[in-house]
Protein backbone atom coordinates (compact mmCIF):
# COMPACT_ATOMS: atom_id res chain seq x y z
CA UNK A 1 0.00 0.00 0.00
CA UNK A 2 1.28 3.45 -0.90
CA UNK A 3 2.21 5.88 1.85
CA UNK A 4 -0.27 8.47 0.54
CA UNK A 5 -3.14 6.00 0.88
CA UNK A 6 -2.09 5.16 4.44
CA UNK A 7 -2.00 8.86 5.31
CA UNK A 8 -5.46 9.41 3.80
CA UNK A 9 -6.90 6.47 5.73
CA UNK A 10 -5.31 7.74 8.95
CA UNK A 11 -6.75 11.18 8.35
CA UNK A 12 -10.24 9.69 8.01
CA UNK A 13 -9.71 8.32 11.52
CA UNK A 14 -8.70 11.76 12.80
CA UNK A 15 -4.98 10.97 12.83
CA UNK A 16 -3.23 13.83 11.04
CA UNK A 17 0.33 13.56 12.36
CA UNK A 18 2.66 11.43 14.40
CA UNK A 19 1.47 12.99 17.68
CA UNK A 20 -2.10 11.86 16.96
CA UNK A 21 -0.87 8.38 16.09
CA UNK A 22 1.10 8.16 19.33
CA UNK A 23 -2.18 8.41 21.25
CA UNK A 24 -3.17 4.98 19.88
CA UNK A 25 0.16 3.18 19.49
CA UNK A 26 2.91 2.53 22.01
CA UNK A 27 6.03 2.92 19.88
CA UNK A 28 8.97 5.27 20.48
CA UNK A 29 8.38 8.81 19.27
CA UNK A 30 11.44 8.87 16.99
CA UNK A 31 10.26 5.76 15.17
CA UNK A 32 6.77 7.11 14.58
CA UNK A 33 8.14 10.52 13.54
CA UNK A 34 10.23 8.85 10.83
CA UNK A 35 7.14 7.22 9.31
CA UNK A 36 5.64 10.67 8.67
CA UNK A 37 8.76 12.18 7.09
CA UNK A 38 8.64 12.57 3.29
CA UNK A 39 11.40 9.97 2.99
CA UNK A 40 9.91 7.70 5.67
CA UNK A 41 7.87 4.57 5.14
CA UNK A 42 5.38 2.75 7.29
CA UNK A 43 6.38 -0.83 8.24
CA UNK A 44 4.61 -3.68 6.48
CA UNK A 45 2.74 -4.75 9.63
CA UNK A 46 1.22 -1.28 9.94
CA UNK A 47 -1.44 -2.11 7.32
CA UNK A 48 -2.91 -4.74 9.65
CA UNK A 49 -2.82 -2.30 12.55
CA UNK A 50 -4.55 0.32 10.39
CA UNK A 51 -7.29 -2.17 9.47
CA UNK A 52 -7.86 -2.87 13.17
CA UNK A 53 -8.09 0.86 13.88
CA UNK A 54 -10.61 1.28 11.08
CA UNK A 55 -12.71 -1.63 12.35
CA UNK A 56 -12.61 -0.26 15.89
CA UNK A 57 -13.64 3.17 14.62
CA UNK A 58 -16.56 1.63 12.72
CA UNK A 59 -17.71 -0.33 15.77
CA UNK A 60 -17.60 2.78 17.95
CA UNK A 61 -19.67 4.70 15.39
CA UNK A 62 -22.15 1.83 15.08
CA UNK A 63 -22.50 1.74 18.87
CA UNK A 64 -23.21 5.48 18.99
CA UNK A 65 -25.90 5.12 16.31
CA UNK A 66 -27.51 2.22 18.17
CA UNK A 67 -27.49 4.18 21.42
CA UNK A 68 -29.10 7.19 19.71
CA UNK A 69 -31.74 4.98 18.14
CA UNK A 70 -32.49 3.35 21.48
CA UNK A 71 -32.81 6.72 23.22
CA UNK A 72 -35.11 8.00 20.46
CA UNK A 73 -37.28 4.89 20.58
CA UNK A 74 -37.61 5.15 24.35
CA UNK A 75 -38.71 8.78 24.03
CA UNK A 76 -41.53 7.81 21.66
Amino acid sequence: MEKEEILKRLELLGIKNYKDLMTVINIPKRTVEKWFLPSGNFPSWFIYFLELLEENHKLINDKKILEENLINSLKN
